[in-house]
């Protein structure tokens, strides 16, 4: 048998590694350079001098990021306990049952939850029922509630019935909180100085109208047929403006 020579072979191996695979190697290194070049200089003819130029001739800076410089905020309005307070106290308390109902029990569209206190002490909806209670009219409380909930489309419905029943039912009874001895056949004059009052009975602590406000009051006033009819006319115009309920 031949004796193979270990040390003959190791050089062969060598050798190939030293005047093949070296040379390959180099040479695929210089090629890859070369690819590199080649798209670095196409990527370069790609971009048009002018989209990074100012008409200065200055280099075109990063956009500033862009911020939100305003906020939505909603006005802080009376809440359903507020509200009905207002109603009786310009109506009166012929008002109490319809204020409870359209807007007492409303807390998801007027603001103010109901409490667990409430629902202790209205464990029996028969025996109790009014507008700061949560199960009144046998309805389910809301604990949930947010304090204010601005004024939104549900609220507005609901307040503009309010307005609308006070003031075909209960008009004397706002009239004598300017004149105490109001009555059906007998109203208070209607002059600016009687509308100013009837004003601020829903615009409390506001400054009083201006002249453009008590003269479109006056017109609107001249729609009635009757002084009960034409007071009637002006305490709906004032109470369906929203603005009023704004605290």
């Amino acid at each position: 048998m031949k004796k193979i020579s270990f040390t003959k072979n190791k050089m062969t191996v060598v050798s190939i590694f030293f005047y093949i695979l070296v040379p390959l190697g180099i040479f695929a290194f210089f090629q890859n350079c070369g690819v590199k070049k080649q798209f670095a200089a196409e990527t370069a003819k790609s971009i048009d001098p002018a989209d990074l130029i100012t008409p200065s001739g200055d280099i075109t800076p990063d956009p500033e990021p862009e911020y939100k410089t305003s906020l939505s905020v909603n006005p802080l309005v009376a809440n359903r306990v507020l509200m009905v307070n207002y109603f009786r106290s310009i109506f009166g308390e012929g008002a109490t049952v319809n204020a409870n109902l359209l807007i007492g029990r409303q807390a998801m569209d007027f603001g103010s939850s109901y409490t667990v206190y409430d629902r202790v002490i209205t464990a029996d909806c028969n025996k109790k029922k009014d507008s700061f209670t949560a199960c009144a009219g046998n309805e389910s409380m809301t604990l949930t509630a947010p304090p204010n909930l601005g004024i939104n489309i549900r609220r507005e419905a609901w307040r503009l019935r309010m307005c609308h029943l006070s003031v075909k039912y209960l008009p004397v009874a706002a009239l004598r909180k300017i004149d105490p001895k109001a009555n059906l056949e007998n109203v208070p004059n209607i002059n600016e100085e009687n509308i100013k009052k009837v004003f601020s009975l829903f615009f409390r602590a506001r400054p009083t109208p201006g002249s453009e406000i008590l003269d479109a009051l006056l017109i609107t006033a001249q729609d009635g047929k009757t002084p009960l009819e034409q007071w009637q006319n002006i305490l709906l115009s004032i109470c369906i403006s929203p603005h009023w309920q704004v605290l």
